[in-house]
């Protein structure tokens, strides 16, 4: 950073799943290069694109289309899972006064289509 104050941005959107263990662990041998895993294997584990996006739209399509995606047998995977949670990190800072992060309609319906939940994680500003 060039000495400037940090501001409020958007961090990336996580993919949390949770179900039977078999099921996550098979849903997690089907996965290619796109998908990163963040932490697992058990019941629940997180998950994020592999490719970064600048906004919080663009990642939340991006894993729409990777679930959508999906090949029949790990769709039924999908469907059993307890939940499926975007979560959306945000980090804090003093500024902007207000930083604004849409998602738009479309966007929504074809995530409520998928049964996402979504969850947004703030991070407290870092002290520098």
């Amino acid at each position: 950073m060039s000495g400037e104050d940090p501001v409020t941005s958007f961090l990336n959107v996580d993919l949390d799943i949770r179900g039977n263990a078999r099921d996550v662990a098979d849903f997690l041998n089907s996965l290619d290069s796109s998908v990163v895993v963040l932490n697992g294997p058990g019941q629940e584990v997180s998950l994020e694109l592999a490719k970064d996006h600048s906004t919080l739209e663009e990642a939340v399509l991006g894993l729409v289309e990777f679930v959508s995606a999906l090949q029949p047998e790990r769709k039924d995977i999908w469907d059993r899972l307890d939940f499926r949670r975007l979560n959306v990190g945000i980090q804090a800072a003093c500024k902007p006064h207000a930083a604004l992060f849409a998602i738009s309609a479309k966007a929504l319906e074809m995530a409520a289509a998928l049964r996402f939940e979504i969850l947004f994680t703030v991070y407290a500003p870092v002290k520098t």
